[in-house]
């Protein structure tokens, strides 16, 4: 493997001038089932290999140090780097097989990342290519806080503004700093390896050409160092042409010098001419100008070759070996490892009345699972109910907490998101797009599918479908950062999921209210961002040092003041549009306010209790003889939605026997944007005996279970009498015949 990579580094073109130096990261992503890590960088200083990073298992393994390294970066703030450019692969892993039509199997993007430290000191270029299958997909240059950019992504100039916005900002703030600070670090700890100087050996051999008569003659330098070498073929005192020059690649050797050799075709005519051929050599490790001349050699040119040849060819049957029986064996200790945690599903079925139809519907509701599999059947008569007959039905994610956000008055466009990381059946990346309270988008991150809900009229023109996708994919990234860094604390095997709510308002002014990014991991809020003109405030728990934290927080502002939240308000827009009746509508609550008897403590409780409301903003007090009960004596209150899309709402309050006997008066007052005026509704209790109302009824009950029980008897004794009446047996009918005649 370090083999390859140094190959691969040596093909590339060099980018630093000859005395510079520099840094650069050879990152490789790969997306399909391999036993290699899905994202992994050799970083180098000039072509000294200084680290390794392993993406899967978030470590930075250093290479060829003899000193500790540990000043010349902070590791938190690399691995957070580190995230934003696996999390930007995602990104091209998404252009790609979108271009590819979904391809299958496994996928490959390489990345090379050079920052340039010039001679003065200053900072040089930096550049950012990256290659897909062998060709170079786009490259961008930042060189004297100028931006140059050449692609072949087949995006939209939309889609594309947004990646390179996104882009410049991570490199002037982020990358580009970081990157020279690290150069200089490691220029400090490694000036000794990477200053040093070996001088070539160089030689100039003629060897004969079979096919053609004549010979090749070959200017070959090798174990120097540094990389930089001019090589140059002269032909009587005169530099030959490049066209009729090959070879001059340079090569690296296992020692850590180079090697380059260039060669030129002489023809057998040519031969007889008796040219002088000279090799000529400049490096900085030699003092003056080296002038080879020719040694010519017709023995065996390739005799020297074959143990060389063979000694590769046992190598890498015995590395083969090795990688085999270790691949077998850790897809092996992969399944043993694995496990999942379960939780069981709260399970209920409910039936509410239909005003518009008259009927009712009857809803079936699982929730609080874990895994995200369920098998959820509605049955009639023991028989399943039809598909088509099924509404809803979609799996969506518990938001932890009760405090979501909802503004009265305002409208609201959320994204209800989960991440999910270990072998499920399901999406890793799926969200949920809501207008106030009502779906109307899924989102399928596997497939990269917009599926429509609730829709009656076509929607095409809400939204860019490309910008939506293109944004998505950077929620998907985000979401897989964070995951990164709570499972990098805790190093957590099986099933992890992380979700994440996403909110903007519109004020009834039209002008943008607040937006918030909430995202939540194990039912407890990890961290939460607000932005509200133009000022942001965060609130977190994540375990991640000042530095982490303020590089998290500086894109993530960029992002929600300019891109996410003039998206989303031009969305929740269009939604507004397409979707204004549905939203708009207003169904008056039903209310009632009921005293029931509380055994344990000889009083009772008051409810208020509304329901069948729309939209889902209300206000329901409980006044004590026309104070308001203060809320520490409330009990409930959570707004709780009904099967027909309506909502309720419930508040209680405990009265103590003493408290009942002094014969207040409890009023429940409703306000409601269905209603005209405030609705007060009056208690339904005698004061002088609280229950008496509930005897009659019981009597009656008790009379009617009496009645049908006696009822009842009396049919059992006769049915049975009627059964031994209608019995007779054949043998003593026949005797009473005979005894007749």
């Amino acid at each position: 493997m370090d083999k390859i990579l140094q190959i691969l580094l040596l093909s590339l073109p060099t980018v630093a001038p000859n005395g510079s130096h520099s840094l650069w990261v050879l990152a490789t992503y790969i997306k399909g089932q391999t036993p290699f890590p899905e994202f992994s960088y050799v970083s180098m200083l000039d072509d000294v290999r200084v680290l390794y990073y392993n993406g899967e298992t978030k470590t930075l393994i250093p290479r060829g140090n003899t000193t500790t390294e540990d000043t010349v970066f902070d590791s938190n703030q690399l691995i957070t780097i580190s995230d934003y450019i696996q999390a930007s692969f995602i990104n091209k892993w998404a252009v790609a097989t979108n271009n590819l039509n979904k391809t299958d199997g496994v996928l490959a993007f390489q990345r090379l990342v050079l920052c340039e430290l010039r001679d003065s000191g200053e900072p040089g270029q930096m550049i950012t290519r990256d290659a897909f299958r062998g060709s170079t997909t786009d490259e961008l240059r930042y060189f004297d806080k100028k931006f140059t950019y050449h692609g072949t992504l087949n995006v939209t100039a939309q889609v594309l503004k947004i990646h390179l916005d996104f882009s410049m900002w991570r490199h002037e703030n982020l990358y580009q700093p970081f990157c020279i600070k690290t150069l200089k670090g490691y220029l400090e700890k490694r000036k000794n390896q990477v200053n040093r100087k070996v001088k070539p050996r160089v030689r100039l051999i003629q060897k004969a050409n079979a096919d053609s008569g004549g010979s090749w003659v070959s200017c070959l330098a090798t174990g120097f160092y540094p990389r930089h070498i001019n090589l140059t073929l002269f032909r009587d005192g005169q530099p030959v042409s490049d066209h009729e020059i090959t070879g001059g690649d340079l090569l690296p050797n296992g020692d850590g010098t180079y090697q380059m050799r260039k060669n030129l075709e002489i023809s057998a005519e040519e031969q007889r001419e008796k040219h002088k051929y000279t090799c000529s050599t400049t490096h900085l490790s030699l003092d003056n100008k080296l002038d080879i001349s020719l040694e010519y050699d017709h023995g065996k040119p390739f005799k020297s070759v074959i143990p060389s040849f063979l000694t590769v060819m046992a190598l890498v049957l015995v590395f083969g070996t090795v990688a085999a029986v270790w691949r077998k064996r850790h897809k092996s200790s992969s399944k043993s490892e694995y496990s999942s945690p379960s939780m069981k599903p709260r399970v209920r079925l409910m039936q509410k009345s239909s005003t518009d139809s008259g009927g009712s519907r009857v809803s079936c509701l699982a929730t609080g699972f874990y895994p995200c599999r369920i098998n959820l059947t509605l049955l009639r008569d023991v028989q399943p109910v039809s598909d088509h007959k099924i509404t809803e039905g979609d799996l969506l994610p518990m938001m932890t907490g009760r405090n979501l956000l909802f503004f009265s008055g305002s409208h609201s466009l959320w994204v209800v998101a989960t991440y999910i990381k270990g072998q499920t059946p399901f999406p890793e990346f799926s969200y949920v797009l809501m207008l106030d309270d009502v779906r109307v988008l899924y989102y399928n991150g596997e497939t990269k599918t917009l599926i429509p809900r609730g829709n009656t009229t076509t929607e095409d023109t809400v939204f860019d479908s490309n910008i939506l996708i293109s944004i998505s994919d950077n929620m998907h990234a985000a979401s897989m950062r964070k995951l990164a860094i709570i499972d990098n604390l805790n190093k957590t095997d099986g099933v992890l999921a992380i979700q994440g709510l996403c909110l903007c308002e519109l004020r009834d002014s039209g002008e943008p209210g607040q937006m918030i990014t909430r995202n939540g991991f194990r039912g407890s809020t990890t961290d939460e961002l607000r932005y509200l003109d133009k000022k942001f405030t965060y609130h977190g728990t994540l375990n991640v040092t000042a530095q982490v934290l303020k590089i998290h927080l500086d894109f993530s502002m960029w992002r929600h003041e300019n891109v996410y939240q003039p998206f989303c308000i031009k969305t929740l827009k269009g939604y507004l549009e397409k979707r204004k009746n549905q939203v708009n509508r207003k169904v008056k609550p039903r209310v009632r306010l009921i005293q029931k008897a509380n055994a344990d403590s000889g009083g009772s409780w008051v409810t208020c209790l509304a329901t069948g409301f729309y939209p889902r903003h209300i206000n329901l007090t409980l006044f004590r003889d026309g104070q308001p009960v203060s809320d520490h004596e409330i009990t409930g209150g959570d707004l709780l939605p009904n099967g027909d899309g309506t909502y309720q709402m419930r508040k209680s309050l405990e009265i103590s026997a003493e408290e009942q006997r002094e014969k207040h008066k409890y009023t429940c007052s409703t306000t409601h944007l269905s209603l005209d005026n405030k609705l007060d509704i009056s208690l339904e209790y005698d004061h002088g005996k609280p229950f008496t109302s509930v005897i009659p009824s019981v009597l009656t009950v008790v009379a009617l279970v009496l009645v049908f029980g006696t009822l009842a008897a009396v049919w059992r004794k006769r049915h049975k009498s009627s059964i031994k009446s209608e019995y007779s047996s054949p043998s003593t009918s026949e005797e009473s015949v005979d005894t007749a005649s």
